[in-house]
């Protein structure tokens, strides 16, 4: 297939750039003709395809900066389409979707997420404005949208309340990197040591830190728990300030350890080090509630325990693997689940085994398969839905 892959990640790229990265290395891998529209790199050309760059840094949470960016898609995208005969576009995210929706050819998209909800998550400035205004162009791309694929058969439902084509959308999830993430490489006493956390538990968090993450909860229970509290990772200044009075006022300080970003090849040593891992999702988006998170996913590659708010994509896809809390804001709940899950053991290779389903590899093969499908006229994609067996 002759494809044109539009995504807001620099590609090449060493960091974790997630889908982008990995559909660039598997379908090249096999012989595909790929064409990358992106902003521009640092890094060297890695040979696998051919880049298409435009000027413009991308800035994750800056609105102005990803209007700019859709813009330069659209007129990149317009000339490529005179010059070039493509059999399908893969699009990865809402802008680049949103910036491909006037092309005459098949597009297979990513919407994995409700970026409406990220800015509200993350507490951004104007987020009810910029919200609001991604809804707009989200409601847009479900109606004109050709095929996508979404994490899980929530999110799926949840595109069709804004008026997609259920028979459009196969339930395929972002992946992990399982040769990455692998228990047996990872170095968590070298971890340890640089911590002094000694024969400590140690509870653990990492990625993007914001609201509703439901940190919070967490150090409000950390008095009560033997054990420190490592988060490994960044977000809003006021969020991260608040957390810290938290600590400071429950005098619980000295049990937290706020790493701040670090970099991703060390990452599994520090998840390594985990005795237990939290996520007390706040459920009031559509983003939380719909997608299995890529920490999650890292902690099944692992084998590391976690407990993680109820939440229907969640358990509809990993069934009593986690440890469940209703409630995360009610404290006796979240102390009570904490203490059962550090006490109580979890089926190691049963988390390795699904997240070997999950491995980037097979993710993307079967978007191949789903690509090939909707270039043979197939007008139902859900029988590609990745199933997780043994859940």
């Amino acid at each position: 297939m002759k494809i044109l892959l539009v995504c807001e990640q620099p590609l090449p790229s060493k960091k974790r750039a997630g889908r982008p990265n990995y559909t660039v290395r598997y379908l090249a891998k096999k012989g595909h003709d790929i064409t990358v529209l992106c902003p521009r790199t640092h890094e060297e050309d890695d040979g696998l395809a051919r880049y298409e760059y435009i000027n413009i840094e991308f800035r994750q949470f800056s609105i102005i900066n990803r209007i700019k960016i859709l813009r330069e898609f659209q007129k990149k995208i317009k000339k490529l389409m005179y010059s070039e005969k493509f059999d399908i576009i893969r699009t990865i995210n809402i802008i680049p979707t949103y910036s491909s929706l006037n092309t005459k050819i098949p597009i297979y998209s990513e919407i994995n997420d409700f970026l409406s909800d990220l800015y509200l998550q993350f507490n951004m400035p104007l987020k009810n404005i910029i919200s609001n205004f991604i809804k707009m162009m989200e409601n847009k791309i479900a109606k004109k949208m050709c095929y996508a694929n979404v994490e899980t058969d929530v999110g799926r439902r949840f595109w069709k309340e804004l008026g997609a084509n259920e028979k459009k959308i196969a339930a395929i999830p972002n992946g992990v990197d399982t040769k990455h993430f692998d228990p047996y490489k990872a170095n968590a006493e070298e971890i340890r040591e640089k911590y002094k956390l000694n024969h400590a538990k140690v509870l653990f968090y990492h990625g993007d830190i914001g609201y509703y993450d439901g940190l919070h909860f967490l150090l409000n229970i950390m008095d009560r728990i033997d054990a420190k509290f490592m988060i490994v990772g960044d977000g809003p200044n006021g969020y991260l300030d608040e957390l810290r009075k938290i600590a400071l006022k429950n005098k619980v300080e000295d049990k937290i350890i706020f790493t701040g970003w670090i970099d991703y090849g060390i990452l599994p040593s520090y998840i390594a080090c985990a005795d237990l891992c939290a996520l007390p999702l706040i459920p009031k988006t559509r983003e939380n509630r719909a997608v299995i998170h890529s920490k999650i996913k890292e902690y099944l590659s692992m084998g590391k325990k976690f407990v993680v708010t109820r939440l229907e994509g969640i358990e509809s896809s990993l069934g009593s693997l986690p440890f469940y809390v209703n409630e995360p804001w009610n404290r006796e709940e979240l102390l009570n689940v904490i203490k059962r899950a550090f006490e109580e053991e979890r089926d190691v290779e049963k988390m390795r085994s699904i997240a070997k389903i999950l491995d980037w590899e097979n993710i993307i093969n079967q978007d191949e398969k789903v690509m090939k499908a909707i270039l043979d006229g197939e007008e139902d994609i859900r029988k590609f839905d990745l199933k997780l067996e043994n859940t």
